[in-house]
Parts: structure tokens; C-alpha cells; sequence
């Protein structure tokens, strides 16, 4: 869906479930909002996170990010057989399947079974491409009844009216993005020709795909070289044709025997309906049944349905218009809510900006990220439990919070980073220094231990938020200097092993003296000088005092 339904329309299902105009309107903004915060809105010129008391997470990813991610990140991994790394799987998944694609198709209860290919050039469907089909996106999931009536946990919270929006937008997505998977994936997300529109009278016209040309009706980002590129994530294959409310359309989908037919019109009102039942029992503290949709009046549904099936127009903005001309008029039981005010994408994150340190924590900009990594808590939990798949970003792995002197006679820690260019230039990337002022590390135990000990295998993730998402440290060919890269892109160069600088064995406890050696190069962390480097000797340099916290 596009900002005509996460915005006005959501805006009239939270007036019609009981909220006032203040509260709908902020469930609104988060609603839409959901489709806006990229990395953009999340960091700084500096690329460190606005927020600096939590890691905050993107609710979407701008089409620059997902080609720099493709330029940057993707290589053969033969642990995922997919070209990007485990790590980065999870975070595309974190951001489509929780905020746009929540998955529905798994358990015993699966309502679909694939009937697609099962072999084609070097690809098979095997466990990990079943795991992508149970991600299928469906109305009427257990997963929706869960995100729904987990808002009754959140009531006194202040962040409530903005996680009411956020899943508000998930809800309705589940209509419009239905039989579509938010991970890439060519053997659930693929469309094969023809497209076909179906108008209402039942004539047919087949759809014209770009990226160019004369006479194209719609643009497709077209095929990939990988059976798991991102024109294979979400309805990329389909263009903007499932965000259209007046769309009727039928295709050939790869997992399927038969071809899909959807009905935007129905979809969406049936959604509206949905939104509506959700939220009046958000109000009056009832449970959620899926399957159930709040009764609407014969006037709310014409006037619902006639908007929708008039606003033929690919431009959403166009739409959005007519929405609010319409809202500013429709009376319901006498009472004209009105539209809500225009929506500006920087409104939430501009008064971030102009707020004291002290009062930022209650501005909406706040509120909404507060409520944006809850509401990925709770689908990865789901999922963790329900489904047997992980999108947290360290699964299953003991986490010990940090903080590392050094023992080479000089008062440092590892300290804050600086943010420079590597010996290749161009993209600055953030070197961790040594330094009076500690940073709080997390050690990651990657090898099942539960506790540190000699000869254990960690990755070393900073806290420091300015660093943004590129927080794991790495010993890289491209500098002399670590310098912190996107978890899980190099994972033998951002792995350490531990050792007592003693040579002794056992755990290890807070107070013991360490050197960490990279996996692969077997050089030591060493802050010989001011930017942090490895050593291969074993001089004081690479001696560590480990501070738990």
C-alpha cells in the first residue's frame, strides 16, 4: 500500500474504532512513517544514529540502499548459497518480512504447499528455500492475532499510539502484499509473464513491464543473475501493481500451480475493516480474532468502496489529494472528522532535532523508533518460537558487555572511533582508537559457549552509537588499522580468539589480562599508537585488562 491508505485511510480506521482526532492522526504518521524511515532518518551526517541511548532500527530500506548493499556486500557465501551472508539475511528480513511481509505460511497448519520447480541450473529447492516459503505473506495469520493483541502488554506505555500505527501499517500490508515473501527469494517472489489487469466488467489487458521503452505501463526492476538478487525481494517482480487500490490482477507465480488472482478494491476494504475491529479492541482491552472485521454502515462501506474504485491514478499523491477533499466533507453519524494535516515525511525527526537532550525521549520521533524495535522483538520471538527461523542479529550466542584496558603502561582503552578513509579512499569507514575514555564492547561468543574462556571465538561489537550499523570490528586488508564493518561480512576476519596473556587456560574472569587474535590472521589487537592495529608479537601492546560491566 502507498500513502493514500497508511495515511488518510488509516487515519478514518482509528476516528471509526473510537480515537480522537490527536491520537489518529499520530497512529496515522507512524503508519505511514513506517514506509520512510531508511538509514537516512535514522543517522547523522556523521552516519552515527540520531538516538544514542538505543539501537534504533529501519523500518525500510531506500532503493540506493538495497543497490549500494548489492554492490557492496553481495558474494558467494557457501553457507547460504545466496550472496549475502547470514547476518545480512537477517537484517533484510528484520526490516521486509517484520514491517512489510510478515510471514504466515508455517507450522503444521500452513495453508500453502509449494508447487513450484524443484530444480532449474544450479538451483534446487531445498530446506533453506522451504524456510522462504513458509515466510509467505497472509491475511489472517496467527502472527497478525499475536502483533495485535500484544499492544494490550504496551497500554501505559507513551509510545503506544505510535506501535498501534506501526502494526496498524503491518496489518495492512498483509492484504495488499499477500503471496509475496519479504526475503529475495526467486522461487517464492518470481512472477512469470503474463501480467494480466482484469477490469470490472472482466475484460482483460496485459500488462507492458519497463525499465523503458515506448508504450510500457509499468516498471519491473527486472530478472537478476542470482536466484536470490533483490528484484527477487518482496513484489519487486510486480512493481507497484499490489500498492494500487483499483487493481485487479492476475499472474503466474513461481510457487504456485495455478495463477493468482487479487483484488485490490476487496483486499483493502476488507483491511479497513480489519484495522478498524483491531483497533476498537485495542481501545476496549478485547482480545483480537482474526477472520473478524468491525461491521460497517451501508453509507461507510459506499463511500469507502466508491473512493477507492474512483481513484484510478498511479499517483499516489494524486490519491492522497482526494482523500483528504473527501474526508474534509463525508459525514459519519452526523460527525465530520476532517482530514488529517498534510503529511511531512521530517516532521517527527526536524523536532528531534530542535528538542533539548533532557525532553527528547517524549517526542514522537522517539516514540516511534522506541515502538519500531519492539515490534521486532516480537516477530522475531514469534518466529523464533512458532517457525523455527531467526532474524535476531546474534542467535543463539552468549553476549558479555565490556570494557578493555590496555596494559602497555599507558592509561588507554579502546575508545571512541574517528571516521576516515581507508588507504583505498572514497567511503569512510569508523577506526576504534585508543584512548582515556572507554567504549562499552559487546563479546559475542560465535562458537555455542556460554561463558568466555581460552580458546573461545567472539565477535567484538561496539556500543558506541555513533558508529551506526557498521559496528563490527574487522582486521582488513585495505587498512594497517581495524576499523568496524557490517556484521557477518567477512566473518573469519571479524572473528577473535581469546587467550589469557598469562598462557594459562580456564575461563575468563573480569580482571584477567587477554590478547584477542583475529581468526584469520592470528595477529593480535595491539594500541602500539593511536589507531588500534594487530601485532604477531606479544608485547604489553597486546595485552588487555578485561572489565565485565
Amino acid at each position: 500500500m502507498e500513502i493514500d491508505m497508511h495515511y488518510q485511510a488509516t487515519y478514518l480506521a482509528a476516528r471509526l474504532a473510537g480515537f480522537d482526532k490527536p491520537q489518529a492522526t499520530t497512529i496515522a504518521h507512524a503508519a505511514q512513517y513506517v514506509d520512510e524511515s531508511d538509514m537516512s532518518r535514522l543517522q547523522d551526517k556523521d552516519a552515527g544514529f540520531w538516538i544514542r541511548d538505543f539501537k534504533p532500527h529501519p523500518t525500510v530500506q531506500s532503493t540506493n540502499e538495497l543497490i549500494r548493499d548489492t554492490v557492496n556486500l553481495w558474494k558467494w557465501d557457501s553457507s547460504t548459497r545466496t550472496g549475502w551472508s547470514e547476518a545480512y539475511l537477517r537484517h533484510l528480513r528484520r526490516v521486509w518480512a517484520c514491517f512489510h511481509f510478515l510471514p504466515g505460511n508455517y507450522g503444521p497448519d500452513a495453508p500453502f504447499s509449494y508447487e513450484g520447480p524443484t530444480e532449474a541450473r544450479g538451483w534446487r529447492y531445498d530446506d533453506q528455500c522451504a524456510e522462504e516459503f513458509s515466510m509467505l505473506c497472509l491475511t489472517n495469520s496467527p502472527l497478525v492475532a499475536n502483533m495485535v493483541n500484544d499492544l494490550l502488554n504496551h497500554q501505559d506505555q507513551p509510545y503506544l499510539p505510535h506501535l498501534i500505527g506501526v502494526r496498524m501499517h503491518v496489518l495492512a500490508d498483509t492484504w495488499a502484499h499477500t503471496y509475496f515473501a519479504g526475503t529475495p527469494s526467486w522461487c517464492v517472489n518470481e512472477a512469470d509473464n503474463p501480467v494480466t489487469r482484469v477490469f470490472p466488467d472482466g475484460s482483460t489487458a496485459e500488462i507492458k513491464w519497463g525499465p523503458g521503452g515506448q508504450g510500457r505501463e509499468e516498471f519491473s526492476p527486472g530478472t537478476s543473475l542470482s536466484y536470490w538478487g533483490m528484484p527477487f525481494l518482496g513484489h519487486g517482480r510486480m512493481g507497484h501493481l499490489p500498492d494500487y487500490p483499483f487493481m485487479r490482477y492476475m499472474y503466474p507465480a513461481k510457487w504456485s500451480g495455478q495463477p493468482i488472482f487479487k483484488n485490490n478494491p476487496r483486499d483493502y476494504l476488507n483491511g479497513m475493516g480489519q484495522m478498524i475491529q483491531a483497533m476498537r479492541c485495542v481501545l476496549t482491552g478485547q482480545p483480537f480474532v482474526i477472520n473478524q472485521y468491525a461491521p460497517l454502515s451501508e453509507d461507510v462501506t459506499f463511500k469507502i468502496n466508491a473512493l477507492v474504485q474512483m481513484l484510478e491514478n498511479t499517483d499516489a499523491s494524486v490519491r492522497t489529494r482526494k482523500w483528504a477533499e473527501a474526508l474534509d466533507s463525508w459525514t459519519f453519524d452526523g460527525q465530520c472528522f476532517g482530514a488529517p494535516p498534510p503529511f511531512r515525511a521530517d516532521a517527527w525527526l526536524d523536532e528531534y532535532k530542535r528538542t533539548a537532550l533532557e525532553n527528547q525521549p517524549g517526542t514522537d520521533y522517539y516514540r516511534f523508533n522506541q515502538a519500531a524495535v519492539r515490534h521486532v522483538q516480537l516477530v522475531g520471538d514469534v518466529l523464533r518460537t512458532d517457525a523455527a527461523i531467526t532474524i535476531q542479529e546474534n542467535p543463539n550466542c552468549a553476549v558479555q558487555r565490556v570494557q578493555l584496558a590496555s596494559r602497555s603502561g599507558r592509561p588507554v582503552y579502546i575508545g571512541p572511533m574517528s571516521r576516515s578513509s581507508t588507504l583505498l579512499g572514497g567511503i569512510k569507514y569508523c577506526f576504534p582508537r585508543a584512548a582515556t575514555s572507554p567504549i562499552s564492547l559487546q563479546l559475542v561468543m560465535v562458537d555455542g559457549r556460554q561463558a568466555l574462556e581460552t580458546g573461545g571465538l567472539v565477535k567484538i561489537i561496539t556500543e558506541e552509537s555513533a558508529v551506526g550499523p557498521e559496528d563490527c570490528l574487522g582486521d582488513w586488508r585495505t587498512s594497517d588499522s581495524l576499523y568496524y564493518y557490517y556484521d557477518g561480512y567477512a566473518p573469519t576476519r571479524q572473528s577473535w580468539l581469546l587467550e589469557k596473556a598469562d598462557g594459562s587456560k580456564g575461563p575468563i574472569r573480569s580482571g584477567d589480562a587477554i590478547r584477542l587474535r583475529n581468526q584469520e590472521t592470528t595477529k593480535a589487537i595491539s594500541c602500539g599508537r593511536e589507531w588500534l592495529s594487530t601485532s604477531s608479537g606479544t608485547s604489553a601492546d597486546t595485552e588487555w585488562v578485561i572489565h565485565y560491566l
